[in-house]
Parts: structure tokens; sequence; C-alpha cells
């Protein structure tokens, strides 16, 4: 006999937690969270979790970020449980030449909708940031209000939320199917037993493809393994207290760990690799990504040379053609909606994705944020499998 719920949340990560806490807060009497290993164990707990503006491609983008923010600024008053950790250092984004047109056209774009952010020059970096070497910048995007948040406690929060709400978590549960039947979702297929339910919000990161092909529905979904290096934070280096993006050598790194002793760096897509399989374990370091990763870092953070690797942490994100999040519900099954491709960037967008896939399942509507350039058709018009 199955189980019974008011509503099933497929995913235990920032946008599946987000949905979670969001479904209990409504009121609903039994909302159940499948998650096949546990919270966080994707893409979403190896995030680099920066909280910025700088890379919404549209005023779209931008505004589903604004309707995040606060969740992170204000979090004991929205969620009210557990800590996401934000911390509001500011955000750097350093351009070469070549790249200062757009760097402008960008900020431009952020400023029209009212984001608090800046063009400043290389004599403003070294004022802001007297750690870092301006070399090679031209102009660099500035906000003073952004940061990063820790990923871990951002999901647990949500999910203690929801937890307090009379919320159920199911950890080891992995998702084997969506139910469906006369135009209406039903529930889903569990390695623990089937659950009935009217309502289902799919947001599995790099596991929707497969759930969304056998709902008829074809997303085009690439997924890779996207990873970063944690060093530690040589003696003679400064804590760098901004977010830095690094457009003249294409990297990103900010504090981490206790006391700032670890710098956590990115390299790109150069640390991408393609999956065949999510579940893939992430491997060594591939070859060159720790060694350029620690010369990008020395090369604009002074005293950081001969950093010591102490890791890569490694996760599956799914890509979409356009590097924009998939944010829609079913065209023929009510109580249906989902989310997919995170692409590697909606971790600032998490809890206003989780409350717009919620409003749009139980309410008829999204309300937090306009998502309608997120939804799947929007790369053809039939977007059912097979077609």
């Amino acid at each position: 006999m199955a189980a019974t719920a008011d509503a099933v949340v497929i995913g235990g990560g920032v946008v599946g937690a987000s949905a979670f806490f969001h479904l209990c807060a409504l009121g609903l009497d039994r909302v159940v969270l499948c998650e096949r290993r546990q919270p966080g164990a994707g893409a979403t707990g190896q995030s680099g979790a920066f909280i910025q503006y700088h890379f919404c491609q549209n005023e779209a983008e931008a505004r589903l970020t604004q309707a995040s923010v606060p969740y992170f600024q204000r979090w004991d008053d929205l969620v009210g449980a557990g800590s996401c950790g934000f911390v509001p250092v500011g955000y750097l984004r350093l351009e070469p030449p070549e790249r200062e047109a757009g760097l402008r056209a960008r900020v431009g774009m952020l400023r029209e909708v009212g984001v608090e952010t800046s063009v400043v020059g290389p004599d403003d970096v070294t004022r802001l940031a007297p750690y870092l070497s301006a070399d090679g910048v031209a102009a660099a995007a500035y906000e003073p209000g952004s940061g990063y948040a820790d990923p871990v406690g951002t999901v647990a929060g949500f999910l203690a939320a929801g937890r307090r709400r009379g919320g159920e978590v199911m950890t080891e549960t992995s998702v084997t199917g969506v139910r469906a039947a006369g135009g209406a979702v039903r529930g889903v297929e569990t390695t623990a037993g089937p659950i009935d339910a009217p309502v289902v919000v799919l947001a599995a990161g790099a596991w929707s493809g497969p759930l969304l092909r056998g709902l008829g529905l074809d997303a085009p979904l690439t997924v890779a393994l996207t990873q970063c290096v944690a060093f530690a934070r040589p003696a003679a280096c400064p804590v760098p207290a901004m977010t830095v993006g690094d457009g003249v050598s294409v990297s990103y790194f900010r504090a981490a760990g206790p006391d700032g002793g670890q710098i956590l760096v990115g390299v790109g897509t150069e640390a991408r690799r393609p999956l065949a399989d999510p579940d893939a374990g992430a491997g060594p370091v591939p070859a060159g990504v720790g060694a350029a990763a620690g010369e990008r870092l020395a090369a604009r953070l002074r005293g950081a040379e001969g950093a010591r690797v102490l890791g890569a942490p490694a996760g599956p994100i799914a890509l979409t053609p356009d590097d924009l999040p998939i944010i829609d519900r079913h065209p023929d099954l009510a109580g249906l909606t989902f989310f997919a491709g995170d692409c590697g960037s909606s971790f600032k967008t998490g809890p206003a994705i989780g409350r717009a896939l919620v409003e749009w399942a139980v309410l008829g509507r999204p309300v937090v944020a306009d998502v309608a350039a997120f939804r799947l058709d929007r790369f053809g018009a039939d977007v059912r499998a097979g077609s």
C-alpha cells in the first residue's frame, strides 16, 4: 500500500530544500522530500556558494537573484532555522581591456534593475583590496553587498525549518519514476516504496534528465563534473576578504575554512569533464588543473606563491545550451513543476527557484519572480521526447 503525502520534492540540493521549506510554510499537512543520498551531496555541497550578480546574463536572471538574496541577508527572519552562513564581504570582477565593454554593459543592465554595483578602475581595485595585484586589469565591477554563503548550512537550515512545520526528509531514497494519470501527477515510485501525492516538485540536479524523459519531456541537458581546488593559505598571504572573479586569468577565488585558513580556487570550464554517469567518482584533480589554479592565484593574490593543495571539491552539474536553468511546469500534467540545468551557477538563485516551483504547483503561478524566460520551450516549440 502506498504512503500518502500532500506533496513530494525530489532532490535535496538547495532548490529542493527551498521547495520543501516553502511547501511546509504554505501549511500543507504532509510534505516529503526524497534524497537519493544525503542532502547537499551533489553539486550544492561542493558549490563555491558565491552570492553575486555579475554573472547574471539578462534581466530575468538578475531579478531571480534579487528575489533570492534577501533569504541570505535575512535568514533568521525568512527561514528561522540553522544558518546559511552568508558573509557579505563584497565582490570584484576583474577584466582585461578586450572584455571591458562587456563588463560595462553588464553593470549597466544590473544598475537598471536596481543592483548596487559600479565600474571601477585598477587603482580602485588595489585601494579596495590591497592584497590584490591589478596586473592586466582594465576595469572591474564592484558589488559591495555581495559575498558567499555556506552551502551545507543553507540546505540544512531550509530542511530544519521544514521539519519544524511537519515535513519529512527521506535520505538514501531514490525516486525511480513519477506516476501520472488523467492529466495530473499522482505521486512517485521510490526505492522505499510508492508515495501518492497530487503535487511533485522535481529538482534532482544532474539526475533530473532521466526522470523528465520518463515523463515525455526532452530537456537538452549534458552532465559534467565541475571541480575547484582548495589551497592552504600561506602564512605570508593575507586573508582575501572579498570574493574575486578574475576574467584576466579566467579563475575565481575566495577565503574558506576557519579564520580564512583556506582559499578556494576555480578555473572555470577548464576543470569541467563530461560525465556519462553523474554517480561516477570525481577521481584525482585533472593533470594541470591544480598547477593552473595555483599559478593564477599567485599571480593575483600577494603572498600566495607556493600554496599547498589540500583537496579538490567536485560535483556533477547539468548544463543547458544557453547556460541558463530550466524552470517550468509539465505542459500536460497538473501538479508537476521542475528545475533542471543548474549550469553551475544556480546556488545564488536557489531560494527563489524553489519558491517559484512551489507557487506554480500549488497557487497556479509563480509570485516571487517571473520565470517565463527559463521555460523549457525556449529550446523549441515541441519539447516532448521523441518528437
